[in-house]
């Protein structure tokens, strides 16, 4: 009974995996199958988003499936509907918490929220994002982001401080690469940003061109190492050698 049941138990595991496989195999199948209307001259952008939703829903689960649903977001937006957009890419992160793709699906929803006018709620999104994923390689991305919202909301001083992590962050992309500039062009716009240079020492000065201080000394003192002239006598007064 015991070898008949463990028997029985192995034959429904491998038929589970058998048809997951085939499940993935037929997704895969059906989304390769989504051809552009026109032929294979036409471009791929005229893809209707339909079609990859079919493909999202039909084989829900499946890492396909996921691919099918990123990529209809992706269109909606592109086509300019971005509250279906948003929609779409909330439902990919429902779905696929864990897939290596929901960090690309939470920029959408912000990008989403922003491209509707909602500055405010793509900020938050887009914070949140930094602040959960600071090694992800799309933090760039949601840095600059934001950076761009703090400034549209009166936010400069908050841009500012993006713009110089970025900088200093030495990754090689593209929105690295602007940081710098755009951090001049904001201290440019509001110079009262710029750091504050520190006081000079009490009785020092500084040389013009120099950044060391000099030492102030009394009026009339002498160089270093040479003795201090006689003060001249008060006019009227005689001077009387001892």
């Amino acid at each position: 009974m015991i070898v008949g049941a463990i028997v029985v138990v192995g034959l429904a595991v491998a038929l589970y995996f058998w048809n997951v496989d085939r499940k993935e195999a037929d997704a895969n199948e059906a989304l390769a199958m989504i051809k552009p209307p026109g032929g294979v001259a036409a471009s791929a952008s005229t893809i209707p988003p339909e079609a990859y939703l079919k493909v999202a829903d039909d084989y829900q689960g499946t890492s396909a499936g996921a691919r099918a649903r990123l990529l209809a977001a992706g269109d909606l937006f592109d086509a300019g509907k971005f509250q279906e957009a948003q929609s779409q890419f909330e439902r990919f992160i429902q779905q696929y918490p864990d897939s290596t793709l929901t960090a690309q699906a939470e920029l959408g929803v912000a990008a989403s929220l922003e491209a509707q006018g909602k500055t405010a709620d793509a900020a938050a999104k887009y914070k949140d994002f930094a602040d959960r994923r600071p090694s992800d390689a799309l933090i760039p991305q949601a840095k600059s982001a934001l950076a761009r919202l703090d400034i549209a909301m009166g936010k400069p001083d908050q841009a500012l401080r993006l713009y110089e992590e970025l900088r200093q962050g030495g990754r090689n992309d593209t929105w690295t690469a602007e940081a710098g500039i755009q951090e001049q062009e904001l201290l440019s716009k509001y110079p009262n940003l710029r750091p504050t240079p520190p006081p000079a020492a009490p009785g020092a000065m500084t040389a013009p061109g120099s950044p060391m201080a000099v030492p102030l000394k009394p009026a009339g003192s002498a160089p270093m190492g040479m003795p201090a002239p006689k003060p001249s006598a008060a006019p009227g007064a005689t001077i009387t050698n001892k």
